[in-house]
């Protein structure tokens, strides 16, 4: 990854979306060596590019630190691919997390100067800063929650629900028909809300709150 990466294409319309996800992040697990194969690279890269650097441009104090934060966020998940532990089909959740996990751990050396300035305003301490990459306390079950479910309920509802995307941008990205989108969404709330459910009955200090 380069510098060239920083100019790089907005995300394609779905409509452009030939394979799936999950079948470029299959490509990428059997890319030969320790390199990647370009064409998986460059469709991600195309897909989620524009999200993930909007997302690093709020942590960042410029679009050139955005970029290097983005570019950092994707080589780590291609690594992770070629170890065998990246994502399959929900790409753009986890590369969000990637990119405030990265700056995370900007804070705690010099590349915490990248970071934006509101970021670390009012605080000396790193833990205090690195608790504002945090989602908020209030959001933290449901965080918590969306993780554990699998990564095609991910993708529907983050793409659906958190992005606002019409049904046929994560239909597209999980390789499934549009027709089934509307059914599929409902069971990831479900199953989304029975996760929040058992992790409150973790985490709940009494039995009478467990109930």
């Amino acid at each position: 990854m380069n510098d060239a990466a920083l100019s790089h294409s907005p995300a394609a319309p779905a409509r452009l979306f030939e394979v799936s996800d999950e079948r470029l992040a299959a490509d990428l697990k059997n890319s030969p060596g320790n390199t990647p194969a370009h064409y998986p690279v460059g469709e991600l890269l195309d897909r989620h590019w524009e999200a993930v650097f909007s997302y690093a441009r709020l942590c960042t104090h410029g679009v050139r630190p955005a970029g290097m934060l983005t570019t950092a966020s994707f080589t780590r998940l291609f690594g992770e691919s070629l170890r065998q532990t990246g994502p399959t089909s929900a790409w753009r959740p986890q590369l969000l997390v990637t990119v405030r996990r990265i700056a995370a751990e900007w804070l705690m050396d010099q590349r915490r100067e990248l970071l934006h300035t509101e970021l670390l305003a009012g605080s000396d301490r790193e833990d205090r800063a690195a608790a504002r990459l945090l989602p908020p306390e209030r959001r933290r079950l449901l965080s918590r929650a969306f993780q554990r479910l699998p990564e095609p309920a991910r993708c529907l509802l983050w793409h659906a629900e958190a992005e606002a995307e019409q049904l046929e941008v994560p239909s597209a990205l999980l390789g499934r028909a549009v027709e089934d989108a509307p059914t599929e969404l409902r069971r990831a709330r479900e199953r989304l809300r029975e996760g929040c459910l058992e992790i409150h009955r973790e985490l709940a200090p009494e039995q009478e709150c467990r109930r």
